[in-house]
């Protein structure tokens, strides 16, 4: 099934993810980083641009986005939902 078949919903205010009618559940770190990548589809994202801005003000490695773009990408079951360029 292509990508631009599924639907996700996010609620920002309960930070429950829904993927095709599933819930997903997301440590809050991570569900930042899906919020701000699913704000703005089309932008491509430096490292230090989301370190800034989903774990702002935390001492934290560049290895934390790779795992939270593999926790995403398992909990919805498709490897083609984060591009990494």
């Amino acid at each position: 099934m292509p990508l631009c078949d599924h639907v996700c919903e996010i609620n920002r205010q309960t930070g429950e993810v829904l993927f095709n009618g599933n819930a997903i559940v997301l440590r809050p770190k991570t569900f930042e980083l899906l919020l701000l990548l699913a704000s703005n589809p089309k932008t491509i994202y430096s490292k230090s641009e989301i370190l800034a801005s989903v774990w702002k003000g935390s001492v934290v490695e560049e290895q934390v986005i790779f795992q939270s773009v593999n926790e995403i990408r398992k909990a919805m079951g498709i490897s083609e939902a984060i591009k990494t360029y």
